[in-house]
């Protein structure tokens, strides 16, 4: 018996300040075609806002709210990935907070953590075609202190 393919959509980098605008145009586009994939990633180029959280960089800060990753997961996404150059722009508390929304929303990250294992662990989709196993890789150059190791 022949295998089904595998569907994945991988697009680019999602950078969104604030939810979805669901009437935008092309909006709805691109759920029917995320939502027909078995696995769809994205990078999020942008961190929670956290109080207690201090940016680390002067200028160009990517700065989200919860209800652009819940948005995320209603468009269609599996998997953040947060391996990029705006993951790190409130810190280690914004890390941890946008694993933690991110998880809420029942979304899956993998690129970053609170150290090097949980960084690199891959994201795991379970299709009816079999497990995907998706990782973000950043490759700088960066400042030391945003690497997990």
């Amino acid at each position: 018996m022949a295998r089904k393919a595998i569907r994945i959509a991988v697009t680019g980098q999602a950078c969104l300040h604030g939810e979805i605008a669901w009437a935008d145009a092309g909006v709805q586009d691109v759920r029917a075609s995320l939502s027909a994939a078995d696995a769809a990633l994205v990078n999020l180029e942008a961190t929670v806002a956290v109080g207690g959280a201090w940016p680390t960089k002067t200028r160009t800060l990517h700065i989200t709210d919860p209800a652009a990753l819940v948005s995320l997961r209603q468009l269609g996404f599996d998997v953040l990935g947060l391996a990029n150059n705006h993951a790190f722009d409130l810190g280690p508390p914004g890390i941890a907070e946008t694993l933690r929304t991110a998880a809420h929303a029942g979304l899956q990250t993998t690129g970053a953590g609170s150290d090097i294992r949980q960084a690199e662990t891959p994201a795991i989709i379970k299709s009816p075609q079999g497990r995907i196993a998706v990782i973000a890789l950043d490759t700088g150059p960066q400042p030391e202190i945003v690497y997990a190791a």
